[in-house]
This record gives structure tokens, C-alpha cells and sequence, in this order.
């Protein structure tokens, strides 16, 4: 029985990382930023709908404003969320395993029931956690990408700048 709870724990985090669990976390993912920002923002539907994480440099202007100022504002609360998932999975877990004084009493279907419930929990929980985490991951990067051509845009500028102007005529 361990080995089914360690099996179902192991499927709920590795899924999302195979090709089928990425697309479909990659899809959540994308489905949220973009009910995020369009209830924040108020952008049109086209606008709203254009935006992927393949088109990043792409994006609306407000959305790129408000990336920085999302994660800034919602980071503490997003790892805490992150965590009590993780226990999320890990709690019904254990208290299924190793089991207290009512659950020892279980006999029968009640027993069985409890432990398909338990089990389910377990799974579920440890989805959800990994989409999270996959979810905030992608507007980390979103948000490096953005610094990276930010930074590179002030670069090209101080060297227009140093450059005299009668060498550029």
C-alpha cells in the first residue's frame, strides 16, 4: 500500500514534466495569465488572446508593466500557496499509511472508501501543485526575458549616446 501512495505521489509530480502533462500545464498556465490580465487590465479580447509565451517581446505594453508589479505583489503568497499543496499531497498520504485509532477501526468498504478518498486527495493536490509551480515558473521567465531586452535596448542606447554625432552623419 506505501508503494501505491509513493507511485501516485510520483505520477502527480512527474506528469506535468512528460509531453502530454506539459502541454496541458503549458495550456492552464496561459488560460490563467491571460483571465489574470484581462480582469486586472481590462484589454480587449484580441489583445488578451494574443498573448502566448512564445510571443513575449510581442506583448501589449501594459501587460509587460504589469508583470513585474504582478509577481512583486503576488510572490510570498504564491510559494506559501505552493506549499501547503505540496502538504496537500503529502498529509492525506501519511495519515492513509500509517493511520490513527478511527482508520485502524475501519473495516470493510469504510476502510476501502477512506483509502480510495485518501488516495485521490494525494493525487489531485499534487497536481495542482505542480501546475502552480509551473505556472509561476513561466512568468519568471517571462519576466527574465522581458529584463534581458530591456537591458539590451539600454545598451544599444549608451552606445548611440557615446557615439559622437559627426560619426554617425
Amino acid at each position: 500500500m506505501v508503494m501505491f501512495w509513493l507511485s501516485a505521489l510520483s505520477l502527480a509530480y512527474c506528469w506535468p514534466d512528460g509531453k502530454i502533462g506539459s502541454n496541458l500545464a503549458d495550456s492552464a498556465s496561459l488560460l490563467e495569465w491571460r483571465y489574470v490580465i484581462s480582469s486586472t487590465l481590462f484589454l480587449k479580447n484580441e489583445i488578451t488572446e494574443s498573448i502566448t509565451f512564445d510571443n513575449i517581446k510581442d506583448w501589449d505594453p501594459r501587460v509587460k508593466r504589469y508583470l513585474p508589479e504582478f509577481i512583486r505583489k503576488n510572490d510570498t503568497k504564491a510559494k506559501a500557496t505552493n506549499a501547503v499543496l505540496d502538504l496537500g499531497g503529502i498529509v492525506p498520504t501519511a495519515v492513509a499509511v500509517f493511520g490513527f485509532g478511527p482508520l485502524k477501526d475501519m473495516k470493510g468498504v469504510d476502510g476501502v472508501v477512506l483509502w480510495l478518498c485518501t488516495f485521490v486527495l494525494s493525487l489531485v493536490a499534487g497536481l495542482f501543485a505542480a501546475w502552480r509551480k509551473r505556472y509561476w515558473n513561466r512568468l519568471r521567465n517571462c519576466q527574465r526575458i522581458l529584463s534581458e531586452k530591456a537591458e539590451s535596448t539600454e545598451n544599444v542606447d549608451k552606445v548611440v549616446q557615446a557615439v559622437p554625432s559627426h560619426v554617425i552623419q
